[in-house]
């Protein structure tokens, strides 16, 4: 069975979808967003 494909986008309250936008990232919220996306999805 192929892993499902898992992806994230920074979007901020408002809706704005941009890569620069808002706070750049700490090592702390790296590292939670790095452990979320190796997760493997929930059957």
């Amino acid at each position: 069975m192929p892993q499902p494909l898992r992806y994230a986008i920074n979007t901020t309250l408002d809706g704005c979808c941009h890569d620069e936008a808002g706070l750049p990232p700490d090592a702390e919220s790296m590292a939670f967003w790095t452990d979320e996306l190796r997760r493997p999805a929930a059957a």
